[in-house]
């Protein structure tokens, strides 16, 4: 699973869904400004069967994951929305939208996905 383990930590000890949200932490050292998002992508497989994916297929393949966790918003971001995503939201996003944060370029070491909040085109319910 995708989401935060403080997210399934908390789901476990009873916390209702918007306490676990709001507990997520941001461990990627980025903080998204202005209308941006930052997601977690799913995460691609290194493997397929025996064959071992290169670097370059891999990264291509998480270019075009079009679903994540969103992990933190700019000040701006969804100020216009009725119903916006909340931090620890399943997300949809077209294809290729937005910028790859490779692993080298983070605290966590994970990639993430940075985004305008209008490419979000569904919240998983």
């Amino acid at each position: 699973d995708i989401l935060d383990d403080t997210f399934n930590e908390m789901m476990d000890a009873g916390s209702t869904r918007d306490q676990a949200h709001k507990a997520m932490k941001n461990m990627s050292g980025l903080r998204p400004v202005e209308y941006k998002g930052l997601g977690k992508p799913e995460d691609v497989p290194k493997m397929i069967g025996k064959v071992h994916l290169t670097d370059e297929y891999q990264d291509r393949q998480a270019m075009a994951q079009g679903r994540g966790v969103l992990v933190a918003a700019g000040s701006l971001a969804f100020e216009d929305w009725g119903d916006a995503p909340i931090i620890g939201s399943q997300v949809i996003f077209p294809k290729y939208a937005g910028f790859l944060i490779e692993e080298k370029d983070t605290a966590d070491g994970k990639a993430y996905r940075l985004f305008n909040d209008k490419e979000i085109v569904a919240v998983r319910e």
